[in-house]
C-alpha cells in the first residue's frame, strides 16, 4: 500500500462514504513514491478533512480547527462544495474528546523520542508488542495493521521495519506529527492519522491485527471504545487491548524525597478531580518542576550511595502526567473484558502483561464478521 492508496482507502467516520482526495501540494520522496504533503478529503455532503503535513485529519469538525492553513489555497478549493455548519465540531466533540485532545497534545508535545517511553526502549516494546499479539513469526509482509493510541509514532515505525507489514498509527492529538520524522525516506509502508477511535475511518473488517495500547480507557465509555474497535478485525484477525486493571496500584506521589510514610504521600486518585480541569501547560509545569525536584535529590543519591538511577526529568514527567491529566482513566477487571471478547466473537484469547502493577494485556482471534 503507498501513500495513494491509503488516502484512497479511508472513508467519512460520519456519512460512512468514500472520500475524495484533492491533492494540493506533493513530493516524490528518495524511492520515487509519491507523498501527498497538503491536500483535502472531502465528502458529497460538503464535510472536509485537512492533510497536513502527510496526516489526514480525520476528526469531528478538523477543517473548523485546521482551515486557516488553507488560505493560500482558497482559489484551488472553490470547487468544493464546504458546509461551514456540519464542519464545526459537535457539543459531544468539545465536552467529551476536546479536553483529552489538549492533554494528550500537552504529553507527546513535551516527551522526548531519544528517552524511554514507559520505562522500555524501542527494541524492549517492540518485544512486547510481538507478546502483546502473539506474534512470533519473522515479518508480515502481506498484513495490514493498526496502532491505536500511537502517540509520537515511534514504535508504529520500528514495527513497520521489524514486521515488514504495513502499518497504519492514530491518534487524536497533533503529536503524531512527530511520526513523519521517523519515516521520511524510509522503504517501508507506515502511515499515520490524526483522528477518534470512537469514529474511525476505515471500513469494517479492514485490519488483520489492531492493537490499542492504554487508550480505551480514556474515553467516555470503556467497553463501547473496545466494541467500536473491534469492527475493523477482520475475520481470523487478531485484536489485542491494554487497560488499567481493576485494583491496580495508584500512582504515589511523595511530597520529600526518601520518605515513604503515608502522611507525606499523595494518592493520585485524591487530586484527579483536581488535576483534569487544570490548564495542561500549567499541569505540565507543576509536574516538570515536581520532577527536577526529585531529580536532584536521586542524581545526589546515586553519586552518594551508588545507587542506579536511570529515569530522565522527562521521563518521570510523562509518566505523572499521563496519570494525572487525562479526563478519563477507567479500570476494567480481566474477568470484564474477557467477557466483552466473547460477545464480540473472538476467541483464544491469550492473557499477559499480568504482573504489570497498572494493567494487563489481553488479546483474541475474531472468528466471525
Amino acid at each position: 500500500m503507498n501513500h495513494l492508496e491509503f488516502l484512497n482507502n479511508l472513508i467519512c467516520p460520519k456519512s460512512k462514504e468514500k472520500l475524495t482526495l484533492k491533492i494540493l501540494e506533493s513530493y516524490s520522496d528518495s524511492f520515487d513514491r509519491t507523498i501527498i504533503k497538503t491536500g483535502v478529503l472531502f465528502s458529497s455532503q460538503g464535510i472536509i478533512y485537512p492533510i497536513i503535513n502527510q496526516i489526514p485529519r480525520v476528526f469531528d469538525g478538523s477543517w473548523d480547527f485546521y482551515k486557516n492553513k488553507f488560505k493560500t489555497f482558497e482559489k484551488e478549493l472553490k470547487e468544493i462544495n464546504i458546509n461551514p455548519i456540519i464542519n464545526q465540531p459537535s457539543y459531544e466533540f468539545k465536552k467529551n474528546i476536546l479536553p483529552t485532545l489538549v492533554r494528550f497534545q500537552k504529553e507527546w508535545e513535551k516527551h522526548s523520542t531519544s528517552n524511554k517511553t514507559w520505562g522500555l526502549n524501542q527494541d524492549e516494546r517492540t518485544l512486547k508488542y510481538r507478546e502483546y499479539m502473539q506474534l512470533f513469526e519473522k515479518s508480515y509482509e502481506e498484513k495490514l495493521f493498526l496502532d491505536l493510541g500511537a502517540g509520537t509514532g515511534q514504535l508504529t515505525s520500528t514495527l513497520a521495519k521489524e514486521l515488514k507489514g504495513t502499518f497504519i498509527g492514530v491518534d487524536l492529538a497533533p503529536g503524531i506529527e512527530k511520526a513523519i520524522g521517523f519515516i521520511k525516506d524510509q522503504k517501508y509502508n507506515c502511515y499515520f492519522i490524526q483522528a477518534d477511535l470512537m469514529k474511525l475511518p476505515f471500513k469494517n473488517d479492514f485490519f488483520d491485527y489492531i492493537h490499542a495500547s492504554g487508550v480505551l480507557h480514556h474515553t467516555p465509555n470503556t467497553k463501547k471504545a473496545f466494541s467500536k474497535t473491534s469492527e475493523f478485525v477482520k475475520k481470523n484477525g487478531k485484536l489485542g487491548v491494554w487497560l488499567y486493571r481493576l485494583g491496580s496500584e495508584d500512582i504515589s506521589l511523595p511530597l520529600l524525597p526518601f520518605i515513604n510514610h503515608k502522611k507525606f504521600i499523595i494518592k493520585g486518585s485524591k487530586i484527579r478531580k483536581y488535576t483534569t480541569t487544570l490548564n495542561p501547560s500549567f499541569l505540565y509545569a507543576i509536574i516538570f518542576s515536581y520532577s527536577l525536584f526529585f531529580h536532584i535529590f536521586y542524581k545526589i543519591n546515586s553519586v552518594v550511595r551508588h545507587v542506579k538511577h536511570t529515569q530522565t526529568i522527562k521521563e518521570r514527567a510523562t509518566s505523572i502526567f499521563d496519570a494525572l491529566a487525562p479526563p478519563y482513566a477507567h479500570k476494567q477487571s480481566i474477568e470484564e473484558v474477557e467477557s466483552w471478547f466473547k460477545e464480540q466473537k473472538f476467541t483464544d484469547l491469550v492473557l499477559t502483561d499480568i504482573d504489570n502493577l497498572s494493567g494487563f494485556n489481553l488479546v483474541g482471534t475474531k472468528i466471525t464478521t
